[in-house]
């Protein structure tokens, strides 16, 4: 191989050094990143506005309702949600009780409402994936009865 050959790949080799080198050290370039005492620290891409946006309409669109068991039954008896939004069941009835789907006492129109017994004090919570009525009633009392419908 002649002289000027052998420079030319010299040459060649150590710009793509160069370049690799210089490539390495730009942080936006690398998800991890060495600090001045010698630490690596990993970056984390700032979330985008679009992101942002997105996360903030799913969390407004879903929401909570709250209905209350008391010792004369549910209350509201009646709600209407949005599908995907969260049920919770919250026992104020001084007893034992619980929420199944009706009818009494097969629990059979919803198997997913048959959220079991809950003590004073203490909640239960479903969401609905599907629009429809849902009726339910608490087992140990079944004149406590209520209604959900899903939009």
């Amino acid at each position: 191989m002649s002289s000027k050959a052998l420079i030319g790949v010299a040459i060649v080799v150590l710009l793509a050094a160069a370049f690799g080198f210089f490539a390495l050290q730009n942080p936006n370039n690398s998800e991890t990143n060495q600090t001045t005492n010698g630490q690596t620290e990993t970056s984390t891409p700032a979330p985008t506005d679009t992101m942002m946006d997105e996360n903030a309409s799913n969390s407004a669109m879903k929401n909570e309702t709250e209905i209350i068991l008391t010792e004369n039954g549910f209350s509201p008896k009646t709600i209407t949600v949005n599908k995907d939004d969260k049920v919770i069941f919250s026992n104020e009835s001084g007893a034992t009780a619980t929420v199944d789907s009706s009818p009494h006492p097969i629990h059979t129109s919803y198997k997913e409402l048959n959220l079991g017994t809950f003590a004073q004090g203490q909640e239960l919570s479903i969401t609905f994936p599907n629009t429809g009525t849902y009726n339910y009633h608490n087992h140990l009392n079944a004149s406590q009865q209520g209604t959900v419908i899903v939009k």
